[in-house]
């Protein structure tokens, strides 16, 4: 999981860093994006929820991990909302939605095993 986090915010960063890609890269990696933050939502998140009793130091590792990508990724849409490209527009406010549920069940998991503090 932990070469996976950081092969996507390998590909976050290369993004956002370089102001002259075409649209089409951002576009491909928003797209990207929500499909990664949906498998992560759907597969990653609930079997994290059934290890973190035994694993609690390295799933705080990885939710650590995973915090720089959600953020590195609301920066990549605030960019995307500046170019004021419609096709973009009409990717970004389900990709927002399931970056806020995965803060939200990330948080529950947190609380659940009273570990606020790491998030």
């Amino acid at each position: 999981i932990d070469k996976i986090l950081n092969k996507y915010l390998q590909l976050i960063n290369i993004t956002t860093t370089y102001e002259k890609f075409p649209k089409s890269l951002i576009s491909s990696t928003i797209r990207q994006s929500n499909s990664y933050i949906l498998y992560f939502l759907k597969s990653i998140i609930p079997s994290l929820k059934i290890h973190f009793a035994t694993n609690s130091s390295l799933i705080e590792a990885l939710l650590k991990s995973f915090q720089k990508i959600t953020r590195n990724t609301q920066v990549l849409i605030t960019d995307a909302k500046i170019s004021k490209d419609l096709s973009l527009n009409k990717l970004i406010p389900q990709l927002r939605k399931n970056l806020e549920l995965v803060i939200y069940r990330v948080k529950e998991i947190l609380q659940s095993f009273g570990c606020e503090h790491a998030f």
